[in-house]
């Protein structure tokens, strides 16, 4: 008799042991409501990031709010650490000099003073004129270089005097931007 009940004892306690692990192992699913909210980055809309990629496409931006004095190359960016196309460039000069000059807008691969391909010349300006010049990139290239507004990693765009200050003064104050696109 002791031997039947040992036996039954044991076939409940293994039939117990099965029905606990099954009810432990078996997925349960589980409804939550989670009410949507807008995605928050902070207290304002700005970000403070250098670049932003949406989809693929990485804009980088490069800003100078304030003009070397005293050089003849007030505003030299430098683009971002791959292969991108310039897509905007500007420049405020709210003073510049005292006598008439001529800026070049170009590149460089190693030097932030001077350029080595031109991408454009703006004319002759007047003395103490101000100044606000944009440069777009665009699908219709504005010369003979297919490519000039594709920037190698970490080339430097640079915005210099040309020629024309001969006398007089040249201390800019102003702003320089840029823009550049590269693709994921």
């Amino acid at each position: 008799m002791n031997k039947i009940i040992s036996i039954i004892a044991a076939a409940l306690g293994i039939a117990i042991l099965v029905v606990v692990f099954v009810a432990v192992n078996r997925p349960i699913n589980v409804d939550v409501n989670v009410p949507e909210q807008p995605i928050e980055y902070g207290t304002s809309p700005d970000i403070m990031s250098k670049y932003l990629c949406v989809g693929g496409v990485c804009k980088f931006t490069g800003r100078s709010s304030t003009l070397a004095s005293a050089s003849t190359t007030p505003c030299a960016l430098q683009s971002p650490a791959a292969t991108s196309t310039l897509s905007f460039f500007s420049v405020h000069l709210s003073t510049s000099t005292t006598t008439a000059g001529i800026f070049d807008i170009g590149k460089s691969a190693t030097d932030k003073t001077s350029t080595t391909t031109r991408l454009t010349t703006v004319n002759t300006f007047a003395a103490n004129d101000t100044i606000d010049f944009y440069l777009t990139s665009s699908t219709t290239p504005i010369s003979s270089a297919v490519h000039q507004f594709m920037f190698p990693p970490n080339t430097w765009l640079v915005f210099k005097m040309a020629g024309g200050i001969t006398a007089g003064t040249y201390s800019p104050v102003g702003s320089c931007q840029a823009e550049w696109i590269r693709l994921n």
